[in-house]
């Protein structure tokens, strides 16, 4: 099973990629700095070429923030339709969301806004509580996809590791239940990190580190550090200073 992945991408994708023997994980590149940007006959000339069952995305981008929405989002999804190729979408920082206007602040990006039939489409979506709402220990996510495919992730999970904390499982589920308070908290999510990011943007522009366009998304950010005099525009020597 060829398992499609974006690089640069999340490191871990390839390292769970590789604990399976029938999964070959295969990174899919892209002439562009931002993939998302990327002619989308490119993606679907990638995905044909190299026979991919699947693809593993994340959105917004895991580390380089990019966000995928709009059309080419639903492009996307076309391509996943059109080729009976598995889209997996890793929506865990789907919070953590700037490419917008910040009067628009509370607004998320989702590929279930692309889906017709969620039973027929070849779209699977991962989130849960670790980032989005800050609560990594609880260890609560999940997955929306068509229902043949959850019953079969189901079983794997209850066979390895017997699922999620029932009792906190139970209590999420009140937590997301009041839809005014999630609207809330999102919004001030995005208040706080948008800040953050324009500042750090912004000091780092004053010490000549260059940023090529500020991220749209997650809490990620990476930077040029080759304009800054020897030694210290070579990374391993700008890390041991």
């Amino acid at each position: 099973i060829n398992v499609g992945h974006l690089l640069p991408e999340y490191t871990a994708y390839d390292n769970l990629l590789g604990m399976f023997e029938q999964v070959s994980g295969i990174p899919v590149l892209s002439e562009h700095q931002n993939p998302y940007a990327a002619p989308t006959e490119q993606l679907e000339s990638e995905v044909q070429k190299m026979g991919l069952s699947a693809i593993l995305v994340s959105n917004p981008h895991n580390p380089m923030g990019y966000v995928l929405d709009g059309e080419p989002l639903r492009e996307w999804v076309n391509i996943s339709r059109r080729n009976e190729c598995l889209m997996i979408f890793d929506e865990l920082f789907g919070h953590y969301l700037y490419s917008h206007d910040e009067s628009e602040n509370g607004r998320i990006v989702s590929a279930a806004s692309a889906v017709d039939d969620v039973n027929r489409d070849p779209i699977l979506i991962m989130d849960g509580l670790t980032k989005n709402w800050r609560l990594p220990g609880w260890r609560v996510c999940w997955i929306v996809g068509p229902k043949a495919l959850i019953s079969t992730i189901t079983a794997a999970g209850s066979f390895t590791d017997g699922g999620a904390n029932y009792l906190l499982q139970k209590e999420a589920i009140s937590l997301l239940a009041d839809v005014d308070w999630v609207r809330a908290d999102i919004k001030a999510l995005q208040d706080e990190y948008r800040a953050k990011r324009d500042f750090i943007v912004s000091e780092l522009a004053r010490m000549d580190i260059h940023v090529d366009g500020p991220p749209g998304g997650t809490f990620y950010l990476w930077a040029d550090i080759s304009r800054l005099p020897a030694p210290l525009n070579d990374s391993e020597q700008f890390f041991e200073v």
